[in-house]
């Protein structure tokens, strides 16, 4: 039996228009400044890596 996860689109996937928002107000926010957010936002923890390969999958990149 396969051991990956099934294909689907994440647990950050629902705040993806939540980071769109943050990106907006401040252009230079890092990862783990979006972690925390996320977290005081919402009771989801994310890794700050797991958040920068979602916003690349996005199509957000970094300077």
């Amino acid at each position: 039996m396969p051991q990956w996860r099934p294909k689907g689109n994440g647990k950050l996937d629902p705040y993806r228009f939540f980071f769109a928002e943050i990106i907006a107000q401040d252009g230079d926010i890092t990862m783990p400044e979006l972690a925390s957010a996320l977290q005081d936002a919402t009771v989801v923890r994310a890794h700050p890596n797991a958040i920068g390969k979602f916003l690349r999958k996005l199509g957000y990149t970094h300077k």
